[in-house]
Order: C-alpha cells, then structure tokens, then sequence
C-alpha cells in the first residue's frame, strides 16, 4: 500500500499536445467514449452503491462490505466461502504483489481490512461475529468468521464510514491542524488491537522529517529495482475498458488530481512506467509530505514484522482508523515504502540498509514499522476506486467449516 500515485501535473504539457493531436484527428469524441467520460455511471463502482443501497442481506453483507476496504495497489486479495453460520476468508496469491510484497505481508494487511469492515457491519445485518487469524496451518485461509443471530439489528457508529473512506492521493490543507482530542480519538480505536503501537509524528518535528528523507530514499530504490517497479506498475489502470473488465487497481480517478487534468489524463494514453515512476517520485517529496498534517506509523516487534496474525491485525486497525478519521472530516493514504525496501532487501538476502536506518533515526524502540501512512485536512472530493462485486468473489460452500479443520 504505497504511495504510488500515477502521473501529475508534471506531464500536463505532453497531454495536452497529445489530445490536442487527438481533436486534429477527430479522434477526441470517441476516446472520450471509450474512456467512460461520456456515462452517467461508472460501473465499476457498482459494488459501492450495493452496500449503501442494501442490495445484499445476512451473511452476503458482511461480503459486500469486506470488498470495500483498502487493499495494497487495489489488489484485493480476497475470496469468500459462505456456509452455514460462517464466512471463511482465503487469501488470493494470483493477486500478491511480487517483488513490492515478496513476504505477502502487505495483502495480509488488506485482508485484515476486510475483515475489520465485516466486523463492522455485521451487526446492521443483526449478525454477532467471532473472527478467528489464521485458523489452520494452511496460510491461504486466512481467517474463519463465525456467525451467531443478534438479539437485535443495531447499526455500528462506523459503519456509516465504510462508503465514505477513500484513499486520498492529492495535496492536503498546509494549515489544517488535527488537534489532540482527534488525535487521541484516532489512538483509542485501535487500542488493544493487537501486538503493535500507533505513533503520531506531526508533519513539522525532526522525527517526520527523517521519516520524510527515508521515505523519499525507499522511493528512489523501488524505482531503481526493476522488479519491483514492474510489480507495481503492472496494477497501474489507466484504459477503461481495463477497469470495467478487471475493476481493481490504481486508476487515473482516483490520484488526488484536479478534476480538469484527471479527465485530460484519462484522454491520453497509458503512460510509460519511466514516466509514472518520475512523477511519483516528485508527487511523494512535494504533495504527499509536504502537505501532510501528521504520518502514522504503525510499529510491531522487529520478530514479528512478517507475522500473517500480527498483519490481520494491523490491517483491522487500519480500517478502522480510517472510518474514524472519515468521520471526522480528515483524510488518509498509506506511504509504505519503507517497510516495503525493508522486506525487499530481506528477500534479496541485501544488508538491510533501510531496516538499520530505521532503527539508527526513528527510534521505535526495537520496533519496526509495518504500515505507514499520512493523515490531514483533505482540499478536494476524490472518488472512489473500482471494485469487484461480491458475486465475483463469493462462493456458496457447506460444513465449509469440517473442511477446513486440521
């Protein structure tokens, strides 16, 4: 779940020389077409107007919110089996990250927001749930959500939240100030979540400027790492026929641009993934930090940095930050590059540059971060990101739970 933001404002002037050329040609109408400019709906984004619209009941709900959560590039590495009085929740391996996650930590993240937002709306759906992480030696299951009838159907204070959270890509208010009530607010959610720590750095502090210098040197050694530039790049969106057939990943809607240049942008087309890398880069060191309120780091035991559990648990307290902070009128994206070069070069059996960095710089104690993120004042309407529909990623399976005991 890293910063990665397709192309800015940067490359404005070769869009406009190119749909300039488009309009000579006649061919402006017809890509506009193409691109979806032209629909009154998107639907790849018919999942999110399933949940607000109740489209699904019972267990089926609980799904149609799961799909709604934040996942690492929009990956959505997640499949349901629904049976009798529970949901079991496996992990997607045809959608891990490769080289960007090598240990699938980050999709495990993901999971664990999906499970955060059955949790949450179960009760809605009057259903009480017991979700047990890892409940068989297989890693592909990843979590059994059993279901008990509540006495009652009583909507959860977040729930309102989970059509709401977007992941915002674009600049930040430079004086929006989240005060110490929200702050502490945002640290009571998730407290007693799991074996982690949520640690605020306000934007201005020498901790966020190191932060902001390793982050910046991470994002410079993925670029520079052509697997994982190419992992990553392949989850770039920027053709809507693509969205339509696949709906999932990174897509020109929803990079936090001005709404004229997201539309010019999506006239174009597919940018070069030289070109995205560039302007991510730039966009990291002049939008993302530097508007930034606060960054988030969400730290955990240097031993249990690729723990499947510890990563459910994360992802859980994550999501749920971010239905609080929606809530509250703020605004979050993950920033997960250090943890990502930290894993990279572990893989790679490289010495572990970014790790001993960390540990020289940030002082956390003995722990490492697992999930970073920034948080502040949002300065625009972002959309939503395409989603799969519960049909695609559900299945109907019974005494699923005899099954899968081992």
């Amino acid at each position: 779940m890293s910063a990665k933001t397709l192309p800015s404002a940067h490359p404005a002037l070769r869009w406009f020389s190119a749909v300039a050329a488009l309009a000579a040609a006649g061919g402006i109408s017809y890509r506009a077409y193409r691109q979806g400019l032209l629909r009154a709906e998107d639907k790849s984004l018919d999942a999110w107007r399933a949940f607000e619209t109740h489209a699904h009941a019972g267990a089926d709900r609980l799904v149609a919110a799961a799909v709604l959560a934040a996942s690492p590039h929009n990956s959505q590495p997640w499949r349901f089996t629904v049976g009798p009085g529970e949901i079991l929740v496996h992990a997607d391996f045809e959608r891990a990250l490769g080289a960007m996650d090598p240990y699938e930590r980050e999709m495990f993240i993901g999971i664990g927001c999906a499970l955060e937002n059955m949790a949450i709306s179960a009760p809605g759906a009057g259903l009480a749930t017991e979700i047990a992480l890892r409940p068989s030696s297989s890693r592909e299951l990843a979590a059994r959500v059993t279901l008990t009838p509540a006495p009652e159907a009583v909507t959860h204070r977040l729930e309102a939240a989970i059509v709401r959270r977007r992941t915002d890509r674009g600049p930040y208010a430079l004086a929006g100030e989240i005060d110490d009530e929200a702050l502490d607010a945002l640290q009571a959610e998730v407290a007693g979540t799991g074996d982690h720590e949520l640690v605020f750095l306000p934007s201005k502090s020498e901790e966020a400027r190191r932060f902001g210098a390793l982050t910046l040197e991470a994002t410079q050694d993925i670029i520079a790492d052509a697997p994982m530039s190419h992992d990553s790049a392949r989850w770039y969106r920027q053709d809507q026929t693509l969205i339509d057939a696949r709906r999932d990943g990174l897509t020109m809607q929803t990079q936090g641009l001005a709404p004229w240049l997201a539309t010019l942008a999506r006239l174009v087309p597919q940018t070069s993934e030289q070109s995205a890398h560039s302007v991510w880069l730039k966009n990291t060191r002049h939008v993302q930090l530097a508007t930034a309120a606060h960054f988030g780091l969400f730290v955990v035991p240097a031993h249990r940095l690729l723990d499947d559990v510890v990563s459910l648990q994360i992802g859980r307290a994550w999501q749920r930050l971010q239905l609080a902070a929606t809530l509250r009128g703020l605004a979050c994206q993950p920033m997960n590059q250090i943890p990502e070069r930290i894993c990279r070069e572990r893989q790679l059996g490289h010495e572990p540059k970014m790790q001993r960095a960390v540990e020289q710089q940030l002082f956390l104690n003995g722990g490492l971060p697992t999930f970073c993120f920034r948080i502040g004042v949002p300065t625009r309407e972002v959309t939503h990101s395409p989603r799969r529909p519960v049909e695609t990623v559900r299945r109907v399976g019974e005494a699923v739970h005899a099954r899968t005991e081992k």
